[in-house]
């Protein structure tokens, strides 16, 4: 026999799984894969980008050999998308996997110096910030669900204001009663933030 050298075969394409983005927090997010069919073998390269682009003009790459990659240092309430791509023992890739998009999770509103503004007998302004220095902020756009209730414990009737702002003008209240006000912020996915004031 003469011998003729060697090669190696072609990885894989990765494939999606579900779900594709887990855990998720407010500012870091782990993305999950499979290693394709067929199976790539235990040591695979995969190259893993992450975009808040459509269009990953602009992204963050982790190359791993396991099935999942941890991104951190991410912006608040931000979406991101994710591809993958495995690479073979010679360096040549597969194409890449769209694994879809998430958001990172939006921060819990914070307070204000001051929270009740234009008060009268019948309505008043409730305001918050978007966040805090020790949890970041949420960005423009971020939707907020404002209650407020004259039981403590929001047990009784709620009036509610869903908005993108970080104040909105509660109406038709009763004179000389006492209001209870509460916020959260909604991310891009709908997942809530805690309600805080």
């Amino acid at each position: 026999f003469e011998n003729l050298s060697s090669t190696i075969t072609l990885a894989s394409q990765p494939g999606v799984v579900s779900p594709a983005f887990n855990p998720v927090y407010i500012s870091s997010l782990t993305v999950n894969f499979s290693s394709g069919t067929p199976q790539n073998p235990a040591g695979t390269l995969y190259n893993v980008h992450l975009s808040s682009f459509s269009n990953f003009s602009v992204f963050f790459t982790s190359n791993v050999a396991n099935l999942y990659a941890t991104f951190i240092d991410l912006a608040v309430n931000t979406t991101y998308f994710a591809r993958v791509r495995a690479q073979n023992y010679s360096g040549l890739v597969t194409d890449f996997a769209d694994l879809t998009s998430t958001a990172t999770l939006a921060v819990a509103p914070g307070p204000t110096a001051s929270t009740f503004t234009n008060v009268t007998a019948n309505d008043f302004t409730l305001n918050w910030s978007s966040g805090a220095g020790s949890t970041g902020y949420n960005p423009q756009g971020t939707s907020y669900n404002a209650q407020i209730s004259t039981a403590s414990d929001f047990t009784g009737d709620i009036f509610e204001n869903i908005i993108q702002s970080t104040s909105t003008a509660f109406g038709g209240l009763v004179p000389g009663a006492t209001y209870y006000a509460r916020v959260m912020a909604i991310n891009w996915q709908n997942i809530t933030s805690t309600f805080t004031l």
